[in-house]
């Protein structure tokens, strides 16, 4: 944010009466449990989504990765190595972790 913008807001907000403060601080009270809500729930999903590769064959963990990650504009090889942790593929040491 500008220091022109940080300026602006600091004067609309000095202006404020106090029930328009409140109001404002419950507002922001709001939004910041939203998003925590909101992050909160993507975390599970997430979580759910690699109990459902864990209890894939190989085979249809390895095709819903590639149904994911790769199409013909874009193939996200990091999603892709994501995923494959998630479903149980792991390799004991991490030499792939180490760009060459």
């Amino acid at each position: 944010m500008s220091p022109s913008k940080v300026r602006s807001l600091a004067r609309q907000y000095a202006g404020m009466t106090p029930s328009e403060i409140s109001n404002h601080e419950d507002w922001v009270r709001r939004f910041k449990a939203e998003r925590a809500e909101a992050e909160a729930r993507k975390a599970e999903a997430e979580r759910q989504y690699g109990v459902e590769l864990q209890a894939m064959t190989d085979l249809d963990a390895v095709r819903e990765t590639l149904r994911v990650t790769c199409d013909e504009y874009e193939n996200d090889a990091d999603r892709a190595l994501q995923m494959l942790s998630m479903a149980g593929f792991v390799r004991s040491d991490k030499p792939h972790l180490v760009d060459a």
